[in-house]
């Protein structure tokens, strides 16, 4: 091998490993930020966009999340009344009058999945939503946050397709998380007014009546 053939070679390998170094940072900073959260709370915004009826719905609440049994309670004060639960590996979903439980024991279901990956998210395990969605990983630095998008590797009719999301530098609070299905339509959850380590009771993820 020639002198600019093994420069070049040695200079791509370099280049490469960089990269990958840098992706692995992001990464494990996250993981790591995490670590150290025990409860989030938060308010959201929650954006449904679906293009093909050209139907856009927003809803708005408050979250509250407890790292140490995975409890997750997203209470909509509009519309009121509605919430997402997840407590003991299942979840609740009410919408107006209609409540469903997803017990979830088939590991590959669309709710499963779901359900994994928004605990993952809120406890910074960008991997483990990574390995659950057979999903690449791109990483990049945006001004005061880490930005990561993650794409199925198999297209797929139904499901999550992509799962975008946004972390901040400093604490690692989730700060946007944008889930693009198979069809089309898309789901956007953004948080302000985040608070970490505040005290939650177990009590605040009773199942509402």
């Amino acid at each position: 091998m020639n002198k600019p053939t093994l420069l070049f070679v040695s200079l791509f390998l370099l280049i490469s490993c960089h990269c990958w170094g840098q992706d692995s940072r992001i990464i494990e900073s996250i993981a790591n930020l995490n670590k150290s959260v025990a409860t989030l709370t938060a308010d959201f915004e929650e954006t449904k966009v679906m293009p093909r009826l050209k139907k856009q719905t927003t809803r708005k609440g408050t979250l509250s999340f407890k790292s140490q049994n995975e409890s997750l309670l997203m209470d909509y004060s509009d519309p009121e009344g509605d919430y997402t639960l997840i407590k003991d590996g299942v979840m609740y979903v009410r919408k107006g009058d209609k409540q469903q439980k997803f017990a979830q024991q088939n590991k590959e279901s669309k709710m499963n999945i779901l359900k994994h990956s928004l605990l993952n998210a809120l406890n910074g395990r960008v991997e483990a939503i990574a390995q659950d969605n057979n999903a690449s990983i791109e990483t990049q630095e945006q001004g005061k946050n880490y930005l990561l998008t993650l794409t199925r590797q198999t297209d797929q009719k139904q499901g999550i397709q992509q799962l975008v999301l946004i972390y901040d530098k400093k604490t690692g609070a989730l700060q946007e998380l944008k889930i693009v299905e198979g069809n089309g339509n898309y789901t956007t959850y953004q948080t302000t007014n985040a608070k970490l380590n505040d005290i939650i009771s177990d009590d605040m993820f009773n199942i509402k009546k």
